[in-house]
């Protein structure tokens, strides 16, 4: 397994895969490690087919998890131990452990045409998730684990996704509307006991907002708005926290940063940038920036480093986009980083 110091922040970067396709990371908004952080979940894509594999962050060592057929989802929603497999062929969905492998049939969709989005859980570990309805509109399936059966709370003609369950309760769903690029109003939150819907944050003349994920306590809502990044102004873009509640919004960083997660003590965000090719750490309580990598300069969406902590917290893990190689997956230990360690033991 290569490691690698970076020229400008003298912080090691281990590189976990060595392969000949791409490999990398789950998006941001799901779990990237297995329960005890000893090994990370990669993607790896070649020819047409994707294959799961676990990866020992102190070894490299990889072992095979899934192959992954075309219209397959497979997530591991946060704070959860278990992931949550689509079958975009037979409709049918299945909780798989992530020690065994083995796979325990939950329920279906047979009205759906494709998966919009990854599986999520209630808290009481109602599915829900979005979809295209084989009529072609979208909508949000919550699937009630005693029957298996999926109940469609929310219909719409807009491209839906990035559907997310709030993990600590049993009600707020947060989901978008999908453009490719800037929407009219893009977040909104439904809440499946009072069966309403609402936008979430409501946007104003050009405001460009993305890259949305629930916090691991559930109470907050973290998202980018962005300036330079989309070309609407010079001004910096920035990350802002949201109360569920909808009522209570805040900027809490400025800088250059695209996509950004915070820990499970919402003290700590990490974030990247395309433009930089940057990997910040950002300390909400001083609003501080630690640059820990640098040179990551994605050649398409599906390359972005979208960098996230693993369940522990005390490490970064994130795809790598390499100029002279495929893009791979890496993780940065902040126990090499002083002022994320002196605040740790303050």
């Amino acid at each position: 397994m290569e490691i690698y110091r970076d020229k400008e922040t003298g912080y090691d970067i281990r590189v976990l895969t060595d392969s000949e396709s791409w490999s990398t990371k789950p998006y941001f908004d799901f779990e990237c490690t297995t329960v005890d952080d000893s090994r990370a979940f990669v993607s790896e894509s070649s020819e047409g087919r994707r294959h799961l594999w676990f990866v020992d962050i102190e070894t490299g060592e990889k072992t095979l998890f899934l192959e992954l057929e075309a219209g397959d989802r497979f997530s591991v929603p946060l704070n959860r131990e278990f992931g949550l497999l689509f079958k975009g062929e037979s409709k049918r969905i299945y909780r798989c452990d992530l020690l065994s492998g083995d796979q325990v049939e939950l329920g279906e969709v047979p009205f759906c045409l494709s998966a919009t989005s990854g599986q999520t859980t209630f808290l009481d570990g109602t599915l829900v998730a979005s979809y295209q309805h084989r009529r072609k509109f979208y909508f949000i399936g919550v699937t009630d684990l005693k029957t298996g059966r999926c109940e469609m709370v929310y219909r719409t003609d807009q491209w839906t996704n990035h559907t997310q369950a709030c993990p600590t309760d049993n009600e707020h769903i947060l989901y978008v509307h999908e453009t490719g690029g800037d929407a009219i109003q893009r977040m909104w939150m439904f809440n499946q006991r009072e069966k309403s819907n609402r936008p979430f944050f409501v946007e104003q003349e050009n405001d460009w907002i993305t890259h949305e994920l629930w916090s691991r306590s559930g109470e907050s809502v973290m998202f980018c708005r962005l300036f330079s990044a989309a070309r609407i102004s010079d001004d910096p873009d920035e990350l802002w926290m949201g109360k569920k509640d909808g009522q209570r919004f805040r900027c809490v960083a400025r800088g250059n940063y695209l996509h950004g997660a915070p820990d499970a003590s919402d003290r700590w965000i990490v974030a990247d940038d395309h433009r930089t090719g940057w990997i910040t750490l950002v300390d909400l309580e001083t609003g501080e920036n630690h640059r820990l990598a640098t040179g990551l300069f994605p050649s398409s969406g599906g390359a972005h480093s979208h960098p996230s902590f693993n369940r522990r917290g005390d490490q970064i893990i994130l795809t790598l986009p390499f100029s002279d190689k495929n893009v791979q997956t890496g993780v940065i230990d902040l126990n090499q980083v002083d002022a994320w360690v002196k605040k740790l033991n303050s």
